[in-house]
């Protein structure tokens, strides 16, 4: 099964991360190596759509109003950015800031991922499901997968209107832990049937087993010891029933005579 996942492409694990909560038990199997180079790999997408949208924030705003609003920000620096050329500018800008919101958002979500792998294996005893703490670490990974995507939307929208969701980072977990706990519990659902299917598989074998061993027993040879009892209960019978019989003798004029004489 872990051979069959290797060729799984990035953009399949996002679509069964959010779409498919049954195939979290493939996530769960695989070694954590995997769940890490799709969590950077997801990062790298975040880091770099968000940065497009805070670089657009950047380029529509003026730098003398930035100077203002920003302590960072010195009048000599504002003509030194002032003096470089826009388009040179705002590709360092996305890069330093692609840079900056990968860091700092790695970090952060790497958080999210312990703290919510915690929850999710406390959840699992809870509910009396034996899973070790790492497959909950690559279930975790995958179930941030639709919260960051929805976090990487609204810091666009909030760049482009400045709209802003209250309680948005609340939601943000919530999500997170619906799917993971869904994700666990249908895990769950499948080892139930998965012990149900073995106990009938068990009970026909022993059906099986019962039938066989009363054939052998219907078809078990005949012990030594019977048959000598039938044996010796033959020579009785054969000499219960003996008849007179004659005997020979070098005398021409003998008679027969009887055994019993």
């Amino acid at each position: 099964m872990d051979e069959g996942l290797k060729k799984i492409t990035f953009f399949t694990r996002l679509k069964w991360a959010i779409f498919n909560l049954e195939n979290y038990d493939f996530f769960a199997i695989e070694n954590i190596r995997k769940a890490v180079v799709y969590f950077l790999i997801l990062m790298i997408f975040f880091s770099l759509i968000t940065s497009g949208g805070i670089t657009y924030k950047f380029a529509t705003s003026d730098l003398d109003s930035l100077a203002g609003t920003q302590n960072y920000l010195t009048e000599d620096m504002i003509q030194q950015l002032k003096s470089v050329p826009q388009d040179q500018l705002y590709i360092s800008f996305y890069v330093a800031s692609t840079i900056y919101v990968f860091s700092i958002y790695a970090i952060m979500t790497s958080v999210d991922i312990i703290l919510l792998s915690i929850l999710g294996y406390f959840t699992s005893r809870i509910i009396k499901i034996s899973l070790k703490y790492i497959p909950i670490i690559n279930m975790s990974v995958y179930s941030l997968t639709l919260p960051i995507i929805l976090n990487c939307i609204y810091i666009l929208v909030n760049s482009f209107t400045g709209f802003e969701i209250k309680y948005f980072q609340f939601m943000y977990n919530a999500v997170a832990y619906i799917y993971l706990v869904t994700a666990i519990l249908m895990i769950r659902s499948e080892m139930i049937k998965q012990q149900i299917e073995l106990a009938k598989i068990t009970e026909e074998q022993e059906k099986v087993r019962e039938e066989l061993e009363k054939k052998e027993e219907e078809k078990e040879p005949e012990k030594p010891e019977d048959k000598e009892d039938k044996e010796k209960d033959k020579k009785e019978n054969d000499t219960n029933g003996e008849v007179a019989v004659p005997i020979v003798t070098n005398n021409k004029d003998a008679k027969p005579q009887s055994s019993d004489q």
